[in-house]
């Protein structure tokens, strides 16, 4: 456990590092997503498949502040750090995403979890595979196109992963997204020349904390995606409205 706090606080403190200079995406730049496929560079909206599939691993760290009382004695405040590993399905064309999920961290057993998150039907179901249970959210906006805004602030234009013939060109750049819950999600990612996400960092800073995740992408599949992998158990039809206890990252703007 150790190690993996060691990462998630390496990836903490380049989240904070990346905090300067991010271009920060509105509602219009978002929807914008929508029309745009764009994959050329400089200064164009670059857009990722519109159908793909990967192994997700998130690393995330939660560092709230800590508050002083009246009697000047400070209260509060702690880190808690985790990983979510998922089998991660994106379909922009039929607006669903789904996430696979083996969830651990340092205050729980590992927790297994499948979220099916259906914009056209504007319901998430939540899928507990330990217990069987299922409950629903609402999902009241629309599901945007994965991209890079043609106004990121490009940190690295190229370099390279790997040597010699087995080595892949990516660049970076940085973003920010105005959240519905009125914080800022502060985001850097790599890519490669083809729109394929290998690294992704995300970070919000509130009154109350820090929250910081790494994501990391691989064995990436661009194409066609089945109808059956949205296949709801039968738990989930007739499911309850309920809140989730976690979510597979805090890149999800719900």
């Amino acid at each position: 456990m150790k190690l993996l706090q060691t990462t998630v606080m390496v990836g903490v403190e380049a989240a904070l590092v990346l905090m300067a200079g991010m271009a920060t995406v509105t509602a219009a730049d978002q929807q914008a997503t929508d029309q745009s496929s764009s994959s050329s560079p400089g200064g164009s909206m670059r857009c990722f498949g519109e159908q793909w599939r990967t192994t997700q691993v998130n690393r995330y760290v939660t560092v709230s502040t800590k508050s002083e009382g009246d009697d000047g004695l400070e209260r509060g405040g702690g880190c808690h750090y985790g990983e979510v590993v998922s089998y991660m399905v994106y379909d922009f064309t039929k607006k669903r995403q789904a996430f696979f999920t083996s969830r651990s961290d340092d205050s729980a057993p590992v927790q297994h979890f499948v979220y099916y998150m259906l914009y056209q039907h504007r319901r998430m179901y939540v899928y507990n595979n330990q217990t069987g249970g299922c409950i629903f959210q609402p999902l009241d906006r629309p599901f945007f196109r994965r991209c890079v805004p043609a106004s990121a602030h490009v940190e690295v234009p190229e370099l390279t992963y790997g040597a010699g013939d087995d080595s892949i060109t990516v660049s970076r750049a940085s973003f920010n997204v105005s959240r519905r819950d009125g914080a800022t999600l502060q985001i850097s990612i790599t890519t490669t020349e083809d729109n394929v996400p290998i690294l992704e960092t995300f970070l919000i800073v509130r009154e109350t904390g820090i929250e910081a995740e790494v994501a990391e992408y691989t064995n990436v599949q661009i194409g066609s995606v089945s109808d059956s992998i949205f296949d709801l158990p039968a738990s989930c039809i007739g499911a309850k409205l309920g809140t989730p206890l976690h979510y597979p990252s805090i890149g999800i703007d719900l």
